[in-house]
């Protein structure tokens, strides 16, 4: 009975801290639109309390929701997988370095504009033609360093994410890195949505097959609309000439912002579950594609499947796992985001996540058989 409520505890505590999320997000975010109109000390107010929402909250609700889905985890399985731990913990190890150690270090808390993966925005477009973005100057509190410092740590983080995804596949980000959904997705996964899918299965992550199709739509039409803003940003920055006006490709790109990604996504918690912005994230769009060129896919056939559908229950994005595992072919989809939680939940241990380099390495550590 008291493991019981102490397991209730954590889904609570969990749940607590999305809805904070959500609302302070949701507030902040609309008294930022509204102070365009306000005087210019008053706007920075409102600067800072999204700054301080942006590092030390989101940082904290991560590194919270770590612990408490680690404890929930425990009480239920007595166990936590090396796979797992590495995703929880390099997610808690970003939020705290990324968020909070070297904005306090550096007093630079705009940093984590520099970790935006492409083609998530026009971030390094707009700072390099015009210095700023989303109408925040980066010139004027820091000087020409400010820009230096968000280009330099932007693309060094480029480079990072896609070199680790040719070894790991869309994992890599998806399921370490991501600082925008991905760290909140695994931080806060076990408790949402806040009402069941299915009856039958409570525990089931699977959402319909026809909310899923809107939502790939939805990711289709979000990274063609990427691309678009993408080219023209990039036609004014190398020669500071637009076929359209700057100040209407700054207002689309707010208004995807906060309808498509802030609120959205934030709101996808509470009804779709953690992954729900992962189903049309445009930069997890650009990863699926490059994880199945590097021969991302979830192996099948390793023992046995019994058909409990355990796997597809876990599966955040809705993929079909079971068939696959039933036929013993494997699992190649865009969509995996390698959390590996359908592997963890296999109770014959007949999964596993891979890719081509993994291969490689498993079969380098495997010790030569003596004839």
């Amino acid at each position: 009975m008291k493991q019981g409520k102490e397991k209730n505890t954590n889904i609570v505590m969990i749940r607590i801290i999305a809805i904070g999320l959500i609302v302070l997000g949701t507030a902040i975010g609309m008294s930022i639109g509204m102070t365009r109109q306000m005087d210019p000390e008053t706007r920075k107010i409102f600067i800072l309390l999204f700054k301080i929402y942006e590092n030390l909250v989101r940082a904290s609700a991560i590194i919270l929701g770590v612990f408490f889905t680690i404890r929930y985890t425990l009480q239920k399985k007595g166990t936590l997988s090396r796979f797992r731990i590495t995703s929880l913990m390099s997610f808690s190890l970003m939020a705290f370095t990324f968020l909070i150690l070297l904005p306090l270090l550096t007093r630079f808390w705009d940093l984590y504009f520099g970790i935006s993966p492409f083609p998530w925005s026009t971030f390094p477009l707009q700072l390099l033609s015009i210095g700023s973005y989303f109408g925040n100057s980066f010139e004027e509190p820091y000087g020409m360093n400010g820009v230096t410092i968000l280009l330099y740590t932007y693309f060094g983080y480029q480079i990072v994410l896609f070199t680790g995804t040719l070894f790991l596949g869309r994992r890599w980000h998806c399921s370490m890195l991501c600082l925008i959904n991905g760290a909140h997705a695994e931080s806060m996964g076990v408790a949402l949505p806040l009402t069941p899918h299915n009856k039958k299965r409570p525990q089931s992550k699977q959402i319909k097959p026809a909310l899923r199709k809107i939502l790939i739509s939805v990711q289709l039409f979000l990274f063609f609309l990427n691309m678009v803003l993408i080219f023209f940003w990039s036609f004014f920055a190398y020669y500071l000439v637009s076929f359209v006006s700057i100040r209407l490709l700054m207002i689309v790109e707010i208004l995807k912002y906060f309808t498509l990604e802030l609120f959205l996504f934030m709101f996808l918690w509470l009804f779709i579950g953690g992954r729900g912005y992962c189903y049309y994230c445009p930069v997890g769009f650009l990863l699926g594609i490059l994880g199945r060129g590097v021969g991302q896919k979830i192996e099948t056939g390793l023992t046995h499947c019994t058909n409990c559908n355990a796997c597809n229950d876990a599966c955040k994005m809705s993929v079909d796992v079971a068939s696959s595992a039933m036929s013993n072919i494997p699992v190649e989809t865009e969509q995996c985001t390698g959390c590996g939680l359908c592997v963890d939940s296999c109770p014959t241990h007949n999964l596993r996540y891979t890719t081509r380099f993994m291969d490689w390495l498993r079969k380098r550590e495997r010790p030569a058989v003596s004839v």
